[in-house]
């Protein structure tokens, strides 16, 4: 009997063994994956505007100074603009390599957020990385594009990885010993925490405000909590009233007032409000103005997000079937902040899909969160009929994702082929002291959704702003971009 019971047990851990190990194979596979994808995408646009001002840095400290200056005039977003302007004060494999990083760790927060029991789950790794890969907005622009991915990718990676560590201050101050809360919350740690709700405030303005809404809603929820054990606790009057007094650690206070503070340094910026008074004035002013505003965004929501509000829809009802209050209560939650971060952008007059990656990532990680729980729960009769249809959703996305890999990643290649054929003819008409410079655009066959170079193209106009970029940065008076049967017929003309 007892070495049935130490075989089963043997089996056991050898399950949890594979599954961990299929667990970091995921990561690796990703990371590899979304590798590839950042290897064959150029410098675009703004990067080359950035990478002159990085050139003419002679040290790190002159970063920090163009970057005050920048926050001056122009924009208040000082922490990740602070971070691309060192990617291009460095070699740039070391973008593409930490850039890649930092996908895999912003899909790992994700995971961590959903606050799945299960501590190697490949089911909803797998969901967090095809919720990426399929459904993140402007994925070219988010997350490939250099200027964009420390914009949108890592402001998001610090600011999910603030929540983490917010959340889990909550957690380990409510499961832990008044002993060992001692020895881990302390002084240092409320400063660090202060320290980074600055940075994960500086970030983002309609995410990091996500942040903020986060936290004050956990805390609050926290709070209730302890106001319900208290009551439910009066015959002991001496527990009672310790639970009545004690608030929320300091260290997360710390936290929620760092973020308050990073995120007012941003919005106050004087470069930011400098740089809203260029923006075009609008057809309808005022109220009218408004809900000109809120129309563009629900129509952005319905062409970004309508599916996943409808499988969002379904988790709510299916958990109140379920009569599973607490993970209704989660999905409202991301839902809520999804919304809110959404809306947020009807404060400015002009604004890009880009602007609502980090909304996309709240309801990624509330709705998956929400199916994992569905399948999970065997209160329901039929219940594997509900795991069935989790893995079938997972199988029918990873075969989405594979065909979608190959032929975008085969652009992909297409496209930095192009690029790089066109740089090399730059720089040997550059040579031959050529004063006007006329180079084939990119095939327009290759155009796909993970890359941006369709919006950030040169034209046949030398005078367009993003020809001054490639004129500049290769110093050469003027540069035309033609399409390429037409240069080719020139050049062999």
């Amino acid at each position: 009997m007892a070495e049935k019971f130490q075989a089963g047990k043997n089996r056991e851990g050898n399950g949890r063994d594979r599954e961990k190990q299929l667990f970091f194979l995921i990561l690796l596979l990703s990371f590899l994956a979304v590798f590839i994808f950042n290897f064959f995408t150029p410098m675009l646009s703004d990067d080359y505007a950035y990478a002159m001002e990085v050139q003419k840095a002679g040290s790190i400290l002159e970063l920090f100074r163009q970057e005050y200056h920048q926050y001056m005039t122009w924009n208040g977003r000082s922490v990740v603009h602070l971070i691309l302007r060192m990617f291009l004060y460095l070699p740039a494999p070391a973008f593409k390599v930490a850039n890649s990083i930092a996908f895999i760790v912003v899909s790992f927060l994700m995971y961590k957020l959903t606050l799945i029991r299960k501590r190697y789950d490949c089911w909803t790794l797998l969901m967090v990385q095809m919720g990426l890969w399929l459904y993140a907005v402007d994925f070219s622009e988010t997350v490939l594009w250099e200027d964009g991915a420390c914009n949108y990718l890592w402001g998001a990676m610090l600011i999910l990885l603030f929540m983490t560590l917010e959340r889990g201050i909550l957690e380990r101050e409510s499961s832990t010993s008044r002993k060992k809360e001692k020895r881990f919350s302390g002084p240092l740690e409320a400063v660090l925490m202060l320290l980074f709700g600055v940075i994960a405030g500086w970030c983002n303005e309609n995410t990091s405000g996500g942040c903020l809404l986060y936290l004050l809603i956990l805390g609050a929820w926290k709070l209730r909590d302890r106001r319900r054990q208290s009551l439910s606790e009066g015959g002991n009057r001496e527990n009672s009233s310790l639970l009545d007094r004690k608030g929320l650690p300091v260290s997360y206070v710390a936290g929620i007032c760092g973020n308050v503070l990073g995120l007012a340094v941003m919005v106050l910026s004087p470069g930011g409000r400098l740089r809203a008074s260029y923006a075009e004035e609008e057809n309808y002013q005022g109220f009218l103005g408004l809900l000109a505003r809120i129309q563009k965004i629900t129509l952005v929501i319905h062409e970004y997000f309508g599916v996943l509000l409808a499988a969002a829809l379904v988790c709510l009802i299916l958990l109140a079937l379920q009569k599973n209050r607490r993970a209704c209560q989660q999905l409202l939650l991301y839902l809520f902040l999804f919304a809110a971060t959404s809306y947020a952008l009807m404060l400015t007059r002009q604004t890009q899909p880009r602007a609502f990656f980090g909304a996309g990532l709240f309801l990624l990680i509330g709705v998956i969160g929400a199916i994992r729980r569905i399948m999970t729960d065997e209160s329901l009769e039929g219940s594997w009929l509900l795991r069935a249809a989790g893995l079938g959703i997972l199988a029918i996305l990873l075969l989405q994702f594979f065909f979608m890999y190959v032929e975008e990643g085969t652009n992909l290649a297409r496209i930095w082929r192009d690029e790089t054929n066109r740089i090399a003819y730059i720089e040997e008409q550059k040579e031959k002291g050529a004063k006007e410079i006329t180079v084939p655009m990119v095939h327009t066959d290759f155009y796909n959704k993970y890359s941006a170079i369709e919006k950030m193209e040169m034209t046949d106009d030398p005078g367009y702003w993003i020809n001054i970029f490639y004129e500049e940065y290769y110093g050469v008076p003027s540069i035309r971009a033609i399409p390429y049967d037409d240069w080719a017929a020139q050049k062999n003309g």
